[in-house]
């Protein structure tokens, strides 16, 4: 089995296509009581009242992403799996180049091998050690976000 998500692990070819559409922080429709979705920069969840969803009532809670809001998600979701941060759409998305960024801090984890940096693929991703204290890693992160 791989451990190929901070909490599932899964046989090669079995991975969960249904959760890594979140964790790659992509956008996917919510339809349905209590369903989620995220579409534009929209996060929503819909109502749980079967009356109220009956009535066209939908969408109970609703969050309006800012560019840091953006930021955060995706380098949040994306660092839950193996699949890692790809630094190259991170940086056509936000126009900032994430390693320059959070250089200080991810050399250390990546010293510590909680993190490793693939050069050729152009991705960081947590080792098994670093899903283990991922958030530990993000609120270093988090607290250097512009």
């Amino acid at each position: 089995f791989i451990h190929y998500e901070i909490s599932n692990w899964a046989k090669e070819g079995y991975m969960g296509e249904h959760n890594l559409t979140y964790w790659r922080n992509n956008h996917y429709y919510g339809v349905g009581l209590s369903a989620s979705g995220y579409i534009g920069n929209v996060r929503y969840t819909n109502t749980k009242s079967i009356s109220e969803y009956n009535k066209g009532v939908n969408k109970l809670e609703k969050e309006e992403l800012t560019l840091k809001d953006e930021k955060i998600y995706q380098i949040i979701l994306n660092l839950r799996t193996i699949e890692g941060l790809d630094l190259k759409l991170y940086e056509g998305k936000y126009h900032e180049d994430f390693y320059t960024t959070f250089k200080e801090i991810l050399d250390k984890f990546i010293q510590e091998k909680y993190l490793i940096y693939n050069r050729d693929k152009n991705i960081i991703y947590p080792t098994y050690q670093g899903m283990m204290i991922l958030d530990n890693l993000l609120i270093k992160i988090m607290e250097k976000i512009s």
